[in-house]
């Protein structure tokens, strides 16, 4: 009974939800109203979410729906829902093409690494091989599929920042009455960089930061970058059921996938402990930066790229963070700066300077004469607020590996991911 199962989840969500942050309590919320059809809406202050009203006319809807309802009895397939949490049901499909398809390995790796079923038991019951394939499905001419190979297409047609990316996975999800996708944050790089779900059924709110909008059955929403990795997001309890697709896009930019898909993240967000630093990328050696001339390491993090460019002033033949005092000039790629002071010595392992840095993107940020301590090749900025990844509220580590000759970044919280800065040419004077 609807009503029955709407006290059930209720009550559930309502005793077991986790705290919000004092972040959360503090920030101030705002509703947005956007209500043009058919047109593609950024959030004026969130700038990583869009929503299009009446994306699917009813007809289409028509169709879609009729294709779950032959998905969820098992006709023409194995099909079938898979419990998330209570009242929360998804239901997994290749998009077409198939991930698992594509003639470059990893991303089979991709699809197998996903977290989005559940506990462990599930995600194997849920395995990428048992999932439906809309391939095979507009292939057979089922009704809806066509509409929905249409949607995932039409999605990176409308939304600019969708652009160029291919489609990772699709997802059908069912919210009882009362249940809801509690806040959180997502883990990266599973699950793609860019979401959009189109309602099939039904209505609720949505929050993403400090903006709440309501999405009704046609409607589309979409959320990228910060609004994925930064800030919060999740769909709150409704009266009656709702049913959404879910279309993942994109590949992550990071060039190492985090040890483990999701569950970092999870544990952080429910009380529980970050992960320690460990890494599977290799990382050896003692030693400075051995080079009498600029090195340069760039690479991704997050949505924003960076470059190190590391300078020897002195003039020295190498090792130059052990031999004698030194600077070093640090230069991210969107135009800022940092200059590395540092003094040490063979007998005195512990190196201790300050940064200037600016950083734009997606964050921006600056912060002057930050003080900073290197010590068996780890790097500690102390007081790195308003700039770079501490701006999005990060914990992170940073080690030069002198046998690899690479800076590795360690994120260990909300999520657990390493980054691998690498070797490159430096741009000639003045560029940066």
């Amino acid at each position: 009974m609807p009503w029955l199962r709407y006290l059930r989840n209720s009550t559930y969500y309502h005793f077991f939800r986790k705290a919000p942050p004092v972040e959360e309590l503090h920030q101030a919320s705002s509703y947005w109203a956007a209500s043009q059809l058919g047109v593609v809406h950024q959030n004026p202050t969130l700038r990583s979410v869009w929503l299009i009203r009446n994306c699917l006319d009813l007809q289409g809807r028509g169709k879609l729906l009729s294709l779950v309802r032959r998905l969820s009895t098992g006709a023409g397939g194995a099909g079938g829902w898979f419990g998330y949490e209570l009242g929360r049901w998804m239901m997994p499909l290749h998009a077409l093409p198939a991930l698992d398809e594509a003639p470059h390995p990893p991303g089979c790796g991709l699809v197998e690494g996903l977290d989005v079923f559940g506990p462990q038991q599930q995600r194997v019951a849920a395995a990428p091989e048992k999932w439906l394939r809309l391939g095979k499905l507009r292939k057979e001419q089922v009704m809806g599929a066509e509409e929905m190979y249409q949607l995932q297409e039409m999605l990176p047609q409308r939304i600019a920042a969708f652009q160029q990316q291919r489609c990772l996975f699709i997802q059908l999800q069912r919210l009882e009455p009362g249940a809801e996708v509690t806040a959180h944050r997502d883990a990266l790089p599973y699950g793609g960089d860019r979401i959009a779900t189109v309602v099939l059924e039904g209505s609720s709110q949505v929050r993403v930061g400090s903006q709440t909008f309501q999405v009704n059955a046609g409607d589309c929403y979409a959320i990228a970058d910060e609004a994925r990795y930064v800030v919060e997001h999740e769909v709150k309890a409704a009266s009656c059921d709702r049913l959404s697709l879910t279309f993942r896009y994109g590949l992550s930019n990071l060039k190492v996938l985090p040890a483990m898909p999701g569950e970092e993240l999870r544990a952080a967000d429910r009380g529980g402990a970050p992960s320690t630093y460990s890494t599977k990328v290799a990382c050896s050696g003692t030693g400075g930066f051995s080079s009498d001339k600029p090195v340069c390491y760039g690479g991704n993090i997050l949505f924003q790229s960076y470059t190190l460019e590391i300078t020897n002033f002195d003039g020295s033949d190498g090792e130059c963070l052990q031999v004698r005092p030194c600077d070093l000039l640090l230069t991210p790629t969107s135009g800022a700066t940092a200059l590395f002071q540092s003094t040490g010595s063979m007998e005195q392992a512990l190196l201790k300077g300050v940064v200037n840095m600016h950083a734009d993107g997606a964050v921006s940020g600056k912060c002057d004469g930050a003080q900073f301590q290197s010590s068996d090749n780890m790097i500690t900025i102390e007081n790195d607020n308003g700039c770079g990844i501490g701006a999005m509220g990060l914990e992170y580590k940073v080690m030069y590996c002198p046998d690899q000759d690479h800076v590795i970044v360690n994120v260990m919280k909300p999520f657990d991911a390493r980054v691998v800065l690498k070797s490159q040419t430096c741009p000639d004077a003045g560029e940066v």
